[in-house]
């Protein structure tokens, strides 16, 4: 998680410090690649809490899938 961090902060740096510069082509590309830096943490975040997931309790799988779901669903 803190590498997949670093590397959008990087991403991010970047096209803040290009914005007033970059042509359309490259500010879209500097775009795909801060989502792809995303998807490839979501994905590395995924594989980790899958296997902590599976050992849970029942109880506890409740809490966490309760915990990942859209807040306007927590009041109900």
């Amino acid at each position: 998680m803190r590498a997949n961090a670093k590397a959008i902060d990087t991403l991010l740096e970047q096209r803040h410090e290009n914005a007033e510069k970059e042509t359309a082509i490259e500010n879209l590309r500097s775009w795909a690649e801060l989502a792809q830096a995303h998807a490839d943490g979501s994905k590395a975040l995924l594989a980790a809490f899958e296997s902590l997931y599976m050992d849970m309790p029942d109880a506890q799988k409740k809490v966490a899938d309760d915990a990942f779901r859209p807040a306007e669903h927590h009041a109900k």
